[in-house]
């Protein structure tokens, strides 16, 4: 028989062992609470970071649709552009911040002068076309903050840059001149600033394929046989390119001749056997434009084309009277890059123009010369064609940007 003595041992080796247990059960709780905490935490920080960097992609958009409608770094920076009238606007310490609420969280986004630290007090004058955005994510408590630099960058900073890809080959070349100057020719010609740039890569084929200039690539840069005076600069910060809106207030005819080789109906423009199209100064908005055979397309002043759809400027080419790129500025609104979308142009004598068309095919063709600065979705130079960038196009109206440098603000 077991003693009332063991019995007792017994029970308080139950009773210690039970307490040990509970004591563990207590503190794998409490461990499992703080685990819990930490990662509500750390789900909570990142969100924060998602909800800023939202801010900061809105700030940057509304920048560039601000820009491209003519105002200014300046007025960004002082509150006066459309940015900050659209937005509800931060209260107490977030005052001067624009916010939005993102689900459960909210963003407070304001832009300043690029300096460190510019308090109240810093200069509200952009000087170098740069400017910092600070966006902060707020969620359940948790608060993150981002810094990044903006830089604004001319329109037709590059002879030719792409949103998607550029493919240069056949032997045809780059160089720049500057037509403030006068034409292409003599000391005003065969310049070193033909550069060519794209947020995708770049292909260079054949020989003698020529740039006279920098390549600069968000991708990589194949060279080939080519020759490129300046180097070549593959993963460098992508540009954002303004879209271009589709135009509506399409042409009614006035100032086209001859008259019938546009169709009111359909809103195309269509050049057959050897017409000479001619079009007087002004805006013109087509839905597609064609050059058959040895059709011609003339300008002989200030001509700003929107055009929808496709557009085949091959044919007879484009003769720009005045020799000046930027009294033929064409935008083309198509969205893709399938074989037959986009514009293609033959070279020439006269081929002097702007094209902007970033979301759409651009090639050019006819191994002889263009005149101005390209910005499209994909660019091809092929048939030894040789693209002449004018330098002063840098200096005209639109403007892409660039985010040059972001990072989080830690505590």
């Amino acid at each position: 028989m077991t003693s009332r003595r063991e019995e007792g041992i017994a029970l308080v080796k139950i009773l210690f062992m039970m307490t040990i247990l509970l004591a563990v059960a207590a503190y794998a709780s409490r461990a499992t609470r703080v685990d819990i905490r930490i990662s509500q935490n750390d789900y909570l920080g990142k969100r924060a970071l998602q909800i800023a960097e939202a801010g900061l992609g809105r700030a940057w958009r509304q920048i560039e649709t601000d820009l491209t409608a003519g105002q200014t770094l300046d007025q960004e920076i002082t509150g006066g552009a459309g940015f900050w009238s659209t937005d509800g606007a931060g209260t107490g310490s977030r005052s001067g911040y624009r916010t939005a609420s993102i689900g459960s969280g909210s963003y407070y986004v304001r832009v300043e002068n690029n300096a460190d630290d510019p308090g109240p007090s810093a200069s509200t004058t952009d000087n170098d076309k740069l400017v910092l955005i600070r966006a902060i994510g707020d969620i359940g408590g948790s608060e993150r903050v981002i810094k990044a630099v903006l830089e604004q960058l001319p329109l037709f900073g590059n002879g030719l840059f792409a949103k998607y890809g550029v493919d240069l080959r056949g032997g045809g070349t780059t160089d720049s001149y500057d037509s403030s100057l006068g034409s292409y020719g003599g000391s005003n010609a065969n310049g070193n600033q033909g550069n060519v740039g794209s947020n995708g890569d770049i292909t260079n084929n054949g020989t003698p394929t020529t740039v006279n200039g920098t390549e600069n690539a968000g991708g990589t840069i194949t060279q080939g046989s080519a020759t490129i005076t300046g180097g070549m600069n593959p993963g460098q910060p992508l540009v954002a390119l303004p879209p271009v809106s589709p135009c509506t207030s399409f042409s009614n005819g006035a100032g086209i001749t001859p008259a019938n080789d546009y169709n009111s109906n359909n809103h195309t423009l269509r050049g057959n056997s050897s017409d000479q199209i001619v079009l007087q100064p002004g805006n013109y908005c087509f839905d597609s434009i064609t050059l058959n055979g040895n059709a011609t397309l003339t300008v002989n002043g200030a001509v700003t084309i929107t055009v929808n759809s496709t557009t085949n400027l091959t044919g007879g080419g484009v003769v720009n009277s005045t020799g000046d790129p930027s009294n033929l500025k064409i935008y083309s609104s198509q969205v893709g890059t399938g074989n037959s979308q986009g514009i293609t142009v033959n070279g020439g004598a006269s081929a002097a123009m702007l094209i902007y068309a970033p979301e759409t095919n651009i090639t050019f063709t006819g191994g002889s010369s263009i005149f101005g600065a390209a910005v499209g979705g994909t660019i091809k130079l092929s048939g030894g064609t040789n693209f002449h960038y004018d330098t002063h196009s840098a200096s005209l109206g639109g403007a892409a940007t660039q985010l040059i440098s972001w990072h989080e603000v830690r505590s």
